[in-house]
């Protein structure tokens, strides 16, 4: 009996370890999107790199404004 409760413990453990693996990295692809991307982008246009950064800006405005339309996890 205590064999099977230990089976299903680390059965459970591993279980809400990918759980928490799956919640931080859609928390990270979040935080990225939302603040470094933009951050990059801009850096570039001050910096002077207004011909990479511009294309850059304009994709990522498109993709972002398509993003929430086309849900990969449904």
């Amino acid at each position: 009996m205590m064999i099977l409760f230990f089976i299903l413990m680390m059965a459970m453990a591993a279980r809400l370890f990918g759980f928490a693996v799956r919640m931080s990295w859609g928390l990270i692809r979040i935080f990225f999107t939302i603040f470094f991307l933009p951050v990059i982008i801009f850096a570039g246009l001050l910096g002077g790199i207004l011909r990479l950064a511009l294309p850059a800006l304009v994709i990522y405005a498109v993709i972002s404004a398509l993003a929430p339309r086309y849900n990969r996890e449904q």
